[in-house]
């Protein structure tokens, strides 16, 4: 008797292409879209050029082909050509499917019948150029087919009813490693990351910002190149980058191919948009407003603005005005405006970009998947570009002829950004310590953007606006720790410096002095501040020119000539007792405590920083007050009162924790762990004195 056979599974209805390699990293990713494929019927995996979208969505429907007995279907939509008839992608779903066309019937109902309420995946790949048919189709079908999922892979979201947008990231640092080693294997086979490449390997994962098709791009290249020459070889990654399989889409035999085919998709006023975007490294809102609109582009808004309240009419009749708001009075040398038309759109000439309108073109460009949502700092979201990106829209800024343009407006936004916060930072403009500490994150996120400004003014000979710029934020440089980058930059505007106005050169030497202090080089601190000083009279900076004495006395008091000390402080006292120079006036009294202190007379020095600590907290200036704190511990630690002097190191660590102050933050602790080891609490004297060393 012949034994029965076995039951067969049934056929696996798909098409789904076999991947070519190993799947490598996202494995969060992956879990994460198979468990939003179990409530949510349409999911649309959106990302730049090459980050990933279409691997991903292949590798999850492989993974839930059992969980769709009706058909796991992949529907290729990048050779679509834009502007075709209206059921294209509808066409090409019915080709994959095999349902064929009725005379006078509309196709999606054609599909729907065909797909009735099995359950099938539908996975549309490449809808970007096609979004609005892929919109339409869904609308159609999801509805009527409950049994029916959609994953589409697009540069930006079909906003279809019921989408879920899922933003694909790139891979993380130790993915993108894994990747590249992976890729590496295959052109050669003995490839092994090791302790002599690793470090470039990581570079080349950094600089191509995780972007898979950039790191396989850059694993190719292994067949000529070591890891470290291909990282060496970044700056120019567009040609490096530039041959991937032959097989490949065209859109991604090259990186450049890739972002290529995102940029055409756009209109002119998003590139114009993207390229000027390019001069930052991360960027909010109102900064491109101020860097990336056009000065037509003011008119456009003044002409909407007046619209939007009034209807003007014909003015010819004067006796029928209508009754317009008061305006407040403008500057004298306000630049003249460009012509009005009042009777037409109010639209800049071609190209242009009104203000008011690049909130809607930046969420255009995020949605299109060329610009990146960062985090929200001091109240404010942030976008940056990823750096492929970001060196295809330089490119075509120049090639636009408007690089110079606009890196002189991000130059001056800098500037002006910088000069605001100094004032704030130091007080001469009024804050509470809560806005000051937010400046001082805002600086950290604007990092990149400030080193871009100076390297423009240095190219540009703009030494008054690189002096500015290095002078306005010392303070920020000083309390990080910064200090030989910062320095260095002001060296170089100041070897560049001759012919500048005494209002420029002062305040620079000036600053520079207090660079040198803090970085403990006494006698190049009283070299800048002794220059400082006949420029700072002259321009009638007395803010400076008080900050350059109090410098003086700082190094006076070092040197142990505190007479000459004294008479510094004495000068500086007499310039801060103009309005603003409240951070002078505490300033002042605490390096006389210091020079109080250090001549022997603790009593007396104690009064002087109680009076400096009172001011500097007066104008809500914590950092300052924290130096006096730190000048009374370390009298009463001298005093031999180890609980006084714990306290008092103590009050001073928050507010220098909050803006991560790197010099006081150790003298602080330094003072902690001397009072610990007094106290015998060898446990806690080891762990403030090894944060003091961090």
């Amino acid at each position: 008797m012949t034994p029965p056979h076995p039951p067969t599974a049934p056929p696996v209805r798909t098409n789904l292409p076999a991947e070519p390699n190993a799947f490598v990293g996202r494995e969060r990713d992956v879990a994460d879209l198979r468990g939003l494929l179990e409530t949510t019927r349409a999911v649309t995996l959106c990302g730049a050029g090459g980050i990933g979208k279409t691997r991903l969505a292949v590798h999850v429907a492989h993974g839930v082909v059992a969980a769709h007995p009706g058909g796991v279907w992949f529907v290729e939509l990048a050779d679509i050509a834009p502007g075709g008839p209206a059921d294209v992608v509808a066409r090409r779903v019915a080709t994959v499917l095999g349902a064929s066309e009725e005379e006078g019937r509309p196709l999606a109902v054609t599909l729907a019948d065909a797909i009735g309420d099995r359950a099938v995946l539908l996975v549309l790949d490449n809808c970007e150029h096609v979004v609005a048919e892929c919109a339409e189709l869904a609308g159609a079908l999801l509805p009527v087919c409950p049994r029916l999922r959609l994953v589409a892979t697009s540069r930006e979201p079909l906003r279809t009813e019921g989408e879920t947008v899922w933003r694909v990231p790139p891979l993380d640092p130790g993915e993108a490693v894994r990747l590249f080693a992976e890729r590496a294997r295959a052109v050669r086979p003995d490839f092994a990351l090791t302790p002599e490449n690793d470090a470039a390997v990581a570079e080349v994962g950094r600089a191509l910002d995780g972007v898979p098709l950039a790191l396989e791009l850059a694993a190719a290249r292994l067949r000529v190149l070591t890891v470290e020459q291909i990282a060496g070889r970044l700056a120019d990654r567009f040609r490096l980058l530039g041959a991937n399989a032959r097989t490949a889409p065209h859109r991604q035999r090259t990186l450049r191919a890739a972002i290529d085919w995102s940029h055409e998709l756009l209109d002119d006023r998003e590139r114009t948009l993207l390229r000027r975007l390019s001069v930052f490294t991360g960027w909010t809102l109102g900064e491109a407003e101020r860097v990336c609109a056009d000065p037509a582009g003011l008119a456009a808004d003044l002409a909407a603005d007046l619209g939007d309240t009034h209807d003007l009419g014909d003015l010819t009749d004067l006796t029928d005005l209508p009754d317009l708001p008061d305006l407040p009075e403008l500057p004298p040398d306000l630049p003249d405006l460009p012509e009005l038309d009042l009777d037409g759109d109010p639209e800049p000439p071609a190209g242009g970009l009104p203000r008011r309108g690049v909130l809607d073109l930046l969420t255009a460009l995020v949605d299109k998947s060329l610009v990146v949502v960062g985090d929200e700092v001091a109240g404010e979201t942030r976008f940056r570009l990823l750096d492929s990106i970001r060196q295809y829209a330089a490119e075509r800024l120049a090639e636009a002829g408007e690089e110079e343009a606009i890196r002189d407006r991000h130059r001056d936004s800098v500037l002006e950004a910088a000069e605001r916060d100094g004032e704030l930072a130091l007080a001469e403009a009024p804050g509470e310590w809560a806005d000051r500490v937010a400046l001082f994150h805002r600086c950290d996120v604007e990092l990149g953007n400030i080193r871009a400004a100076l390297a423009w003014a240095l190219e540009r000979e703009d030494v008054e606006g690189g002096l500015r710029i290095c002078t306005a934020l010392r303070s920020y440089w000083i309390a990080r720790g910064r200090v030989p980058e910062w320095a260095q930059w002001t060296d170089r505007f100041l070897a560049r410096s001759r012919g500048l106005p005494p209002i420029v050169l002062g305040p620079a030497l000036a600053g520079r002095a207090q660079l040198a202090l803090s970085a403990r080089d006494f006698p190049r601190a009283s070299g800048f501040a002794e220059r400082a000083l006949d420029p700072c009279r002259r321009a009638g900076d007395g803010f400076m020119a008080a900050a350059a004495l109090i410098t003086l006395a700082e190094t006076h008091t070092r040197a142990g000539r505190f007479a000459e000390a004294a008479d510094r402080l004495d000068e500086a006292d007499a310039l801060a007792e103009a309005p603003g120079q409240e951070w002078n006036r505490g300033y002042a009294l605490i390096a006389r405590g210091y020079m109080l202190a250090r001549s022997g007379r603790a009593r007396e020095a104690a009064h002087v920083y109680e009076s400096g600590l009172a001011v500097m907290r007066g104008i809500g200036q914590l950092w300052g007050a924290a130096h006096a704190l730190i000048g009374l511990g370390r009298i009463a630690e001298l005093r031999g009162d180890v609980a006084g002097a714990r306290a008092l190191y103590t009050e001073a660590l928050p507010p220098l924790t909050e803006i991560q102050a790197r010099p006081e933050l150790a003298r602080a602790l330094a003072g902690l762990g001397r009072v610990a080891l007094a106290a015998g609490d060898l446990p806690a004297a080891r762990r403030s004195l090894a944060r003091s060393l961090r």
